[in-house]
C-alpha cells in the first residue's frame, strides 16, 4: 500500500508538470519562463479549458515617449565680449564668488552661463582671482623686468596685479621690525610694500626722464620752498605734541588746522622738492604711534590735495605712492617705512651728481625719518645711533661747500637728542662736548643754546648737581655774548626773544628743583650784575659817540 500510494503521487506530480510545460520536459529554459511567468487570475486554473493567459496591455503611447526640457539659450562670443567689464567687475574688483557671479549675471544682465563656462572664459581671458606662491615671489622680479624694458616711458602705472584703488589694505598687526621687513613664509605682505618701492622708482626716473630733476640739480631752486616746507613740519609736529604731552586739544587743532590749509601750498612749485616727501612721511610716523586717526585723516588729506591736480601733474607719482599707503594699517605703514626711505634715497643718490650740493642735502634729510622712528620707539635707538655714525660720517667726508652750512651741526645736535633717548649718560656727555668744541659751532654760535638746553635736560633727569653747577657760568657767559652781539648790530634777535635767555631760566629752575636754593640765588644776582656792566658799558659807549658827534 505505502509502494502503491508513493506511486500515484509521482504520477500525479508528473502530469501536473507535463501540461505546464505544454507536455515537453521541464528544461532550464522552461524553468525560468515558469518563474518569469505572471501569476494567474483568481479562480483560473493554469491549464483550464485549454485557454492560453493574455498578456497585460501595451501602456498608452503617450507614456513610452521620453520627453526632453526645452533648450537652454547660453550666451555666445560676442556676449561674453559685451559683458566682459562687467564680469571682471565682479569676480576681480569685487571679489564675489563664481556662484555669485553666475545668479547677479543671470538676473540682472539675463545673461546665461554655467560656471564651466565661465571658468574656460576666465582661462582665455588670461584672469586669475588668486595667485599661487611661486607668483607672489615671482611678481617683484616680473615688474623691474617690464620697468627695464619701458623705461623711456616715463609711465608711473603700478602693475596691473596692483589691488584696485579703493581697496583696504588692513592686515593683522605684523611682528616686530626684528623679525624682517618681508617675511618668507607670509608671501602676501610682499605685494604692499613692493608695490611702494615700484612706484617710488617710477617716480624718481619719471621725473628725471622729463627733465623735470636733473643730474646737477640746483639746490637753490628749492631753498625758499624748503624753508616753508621745515616750518610746516615743525609746526605739525609741535600741534601733535601739544596733544599728548600737554593735553591741549583745542590749540592743538587749531595749529593742526593751520598745517592742513598751508599744505596745498607747499605743492605749488612747477616740480616737487625730492626731499618733501621725506618730510610729510616723517611728520606722518613722528605721530602714528599717538596719534594713529591723525595720520591717517592727514595722509588721506593729502592724497585728495594730489589726485584734484590731475595725472598730468608732476605730482601725480606722489598721489599714487601715498594713496597707497593711506590704505595700509597703522603697524605695516610704521613697519615698512623704513625699507621705503631706503629705497627712496639710493634711487635719488644714484642719479644726482655725487659732487652736487643736492647730493649733501639728500644725504642729511636721510636721518630725519630715522630719528623720528627712534624718538617714538619704533626702531630700537642702538640701531639709530648705529645708523647716524655713519651718516655722520659720510657728512663729514664731503667737502664744505657740498654739505652746505649747518647741516652737519644739524646732524650732531640730532645724534645728541637720540643719546639723550637712550639716557646714555658718558656717550652724551663726550659727544655734547665734541659739539661745543667743534668748528661748525663756532661758524654758527646760535645753536649753542640748543646744545646747553639738551645738556641742562639731561642733568635734571639724571639729578645731576654737579653738572647743572658747571654749566650755570657757562650759559651766563653766553647770554651775555648773545646781548653784546645783539647791541652791537652782529645779530638782529635781542636776548629776550632767543633760546640763551631760555636757557638761563632752565638752570636757575633746575637748581631750585634739585634743592640748590642759595645757588640759584647767587646765579641770579650774577646775572643781574653782569647785565647792569654790559648796560653801563653800552651808556658809555653812546655817550662817547654822542660827543664824537657834536665835537665834529
Amino acid at each position: 500500500m505505502t509502494v502503491v500510494s508513493l506511486q500515484s503521487a509521482g504520477l500525479c506530480v508528473v502530469r501536473a508538470v507535463l501540461l505546464a510545460t505544454g507536455g515537453h520536459a521541464p528544461t532550464t529554459r522552461n524553468h525560468e519562463r515558469l518563474r518569469r511567468a505572471p501569476a494567474a487570475h483568481p479562480g483560473h486554473h493554469p491549464g483550464g479549458h485549454g485557454h492560453r493567459r493574455q498578456p497585460p496591455p501595451a501602456a498608452p503611447l503617450e507614456f513610452a515617449v521620453v520627453r526632453r526640457p526645452p533648450r537652454v539659450a547660453y550666451a555666445g562670443s560676442d556676449e561674453w565680449e559685451r559683458h566682459r567689464d562687467t564680469i571682471v567687475d565682479l569676480y576681480i574688483k569685487r571679489r564675489l564668488g563664481l556662484p555669485d557671479v553666475c545668479r547677479i549675471m543671470r538676473e540682472q544682465h539675463n545673461f546665461v552661463a554655467t560656471e564651466r563656462m565661465y571658468k574656460m572664459r576666465f582661462r582665455i581671458w588670461g584672469l586669475r582671482k588668486y595667485k599661487t606662491r611661486s607668483d607672489a615671489k615671482t611678481d617683484p622680479s616680473k615688474w623691474r623686468e617690464a620697468h627695464d624694458a619701458h623705461d623711456s616711458s616715463g609711465s608711473t602705472l603700478p602693475p596691473s596685479s596692483a589691488a584696485p584703488p579703493g581697496k583696504q589694505l588692513n592686515r593683522p598687526p605684523s611682528p616686530g621690525w626684528s623679525a624682517g621687513l618681508f617675511p618668507i613664509a607670509t608671501p602676501e605682505l610682499v605685494k604692499a610694500p613692493e608695490e611702494s618701492l615700484f612706484l617710488a622708482r617710477k617716480y624718481v626716473r619719471g621725473l628725471f626722464s622729463v627733465g623735470l630733476w636733473r643730474k646737477d640739480q640746483d639746490v637753490t631752486l628749492y631753498e625758499e620752498k624748503w624753508t616753508g616746507i621745515i616750518g610746516w613740519y615743525s609746526q605739525f609736529n609741535l600741534g601733535g605734541d601739544m596733544i599728548v604731552q600737554q593735553g591741549k586739544t583745542k590749540e592743538a587743532f587749531r595749529v593742526i588746522s593751520g598745517c592742513f590749509e598751508r599744505l596745498s601750498g607747499l605743492m605749488e612749485a612747477p616740480a616737487p622738492d625730492p626731499r618733501l616727501i621725506v618730510l610729510l612721511l616723517s611728520a606722518a610716523v613722528y605721530n602714528s604711534a599717538n596719534l594713529p586717526d591723525l595720520v591717517v585723516m592727514f595722509i588721506k588729506h593729502m592724497v585728495e590735495l594730489l589726485r584734484l591736480k590731475g595725472a598730468a601733474s608732476a605730482y601725480y607719482p606722489l598721489y599714487l605712492i601715498l594713496n597707497r599707503m593711506s590704505r595700509m594699517s597703522i603697524a605695516d605703514f610704521q613697519r615698512n617705512l623704513s625699507a621705503f626711505f631706503d629705497f627712496y634715497f639710493d634711487e635719488l643718490e644714484s642719479h644726482f651728481d655725487p659732487a652736487s650740493p643736492f647730493t649733501g642735502a639728500i644725504v642729511y634729510v636721510r636721518g630725519a625719518p630715522v630719528l623720528n622712528q627712534a624718538l617714538k620707539g619704533l626702531v630700537p635707538v642702538a640701531v639709530a645711533e648705529a645708523y647716524y655714525l655713519r651718516l655722520l660720517a659720510r657728512l663729514e667726508a664731503m667737502p664744505q661747500a657740498q654739505v652746505g652750512g649747518d647741516q652737519v651741526l644739524k646732524a650732531n645736535l640730532q645724534l645728541l637728542n637720540i643719546y639723550e633717548e637712550m639716557r646714555e649718560t658718558q656717550k652724551f656727555g663726550r659727544h655734547a662736548r665734541r659739539i661745543l668744541d667743534s668748528p661748525q659751532l663756532r661758524r654758527h654760535p646760535h645753536f649753542r643754546a640748543y646744545v646747553f638746553l639738551s645738556m641742562l635736560g639731561h642733568a635734571r633727569e639724571q639729578l645731576d648737581r654737579e653738572e647743572l653747577l658747571r654749566l650755570a657760568p657757562l650759559v651766563m657767559a653766553m647770554c651775555v655774548t648773545k646781548r653784546r652781539s645783539a647791541a652791537g648790530g652782529r645779530d638782529g634777535a635781542p636776548l629776550e626773544q632767543s633760546l640763551e635767555l631760555r636757557a638761563l631760566s632752565c638752570v636757575e629752575q633746575y637748581l631750585r628743583e634739585l634743592a640748590l636754593v642759595e645757588q640759584a640765588d647767587a646765579f641770579r644776582r650774577d646775572f643781574d650784575a653782569a647785565m647792569d656792566e654790559l648796560y653801563r658799558e653800552e651808556e658809555g659807549d653812546d655817550n662817547n659817540n654822542n660827543n664824537a658827534a657834536l665835537g665834529g
